[in-house]
């Protein structure tokens, strides 16, 4: 009987090891698919808008449309337009100079993956940084930004108005992004269209 019972103790050790083993290979999982979506967004709205020098009225959110016509990869909104993790989207064109700079952002809600969602759509930026403005981050009531990082793409006069800094720090993106833990996040990735 004692035999029996060591046998069931260790039986049960293994389970809650194996299925906390399991929960976070899904949730590494969900976040490669998540970033993976985010970029596969951006390029597909680079590709179809290749030749465009508008993507639709100002300050008009173009997500919709773009659903409508199949730049939003699958799975990645819900009807509501959040992401997997819950996460608000959308995708907005603004004026600037003679530029339409076109907004991809995210609303991020403070929970545990937060920093990691923050982090990412940072890390778009050393790979993207020919087509990226800036990427900026503010949190809690967003009166101003909180960090930003600017890429090769943005004019010359845009670097010297709005840029913070230019250069890809890796873990002072990190702690910039350990704000989004705690409180409410607002990331915004601009890049222009082709003038």
């Amino acid at each position: 009987m004692i035999e029996m019972l060591g046998v069931l103790a260790i039986v049960g050790i293994l389970s809650v090891g194996g299925i906390a083993g399991y929960s976070k290979v899904m949730e590494k999982w969900k976040q490669d698919k998540w970033i993976q979506q985010v970029e596969e967004l951006i390029f597909n709205i680079k590709d179809t808008y290749k030749l465009e020098k508008q993507y639709g009225k100002r300050s008009e959110d173009i997500l919709p449309t773009l659903k409508e016509i199949g730049i939003v990869p699958q799975g990645l909104l819900d009807d509501d337009n959040r992401d997997l993790f819950g996460n608000r989207v959308s995708v907005t064109m603004k004026p600037y100079d003679i530029y339409t700079r076109l907004n991809l952002q995210f609303e991020i809600l403070p929970n545990s993956i937060a920093e990691y969602n923050c982090r990412e759509l940072f890390h778009l930026l050393p790979v993207y940084t020919d087509i990226i403005w800036t990427i900026v981050l503010c949190s809690g009531t967003c009166s101003s930004w909180y960090y930003r990082i600017c890429g090769n793409a943005r004019p010359a006069n845009y670097a010297v108005d709005e840029c913070v800094r230019e250069d890809y720090n890796l873990s002072e993106v990190s702690e910039a992004c350990k704000i989004c833990k705690d409180d409410y996040c607002l990331i915004q990735i601009l890049f222009d269209n082709n003038v």
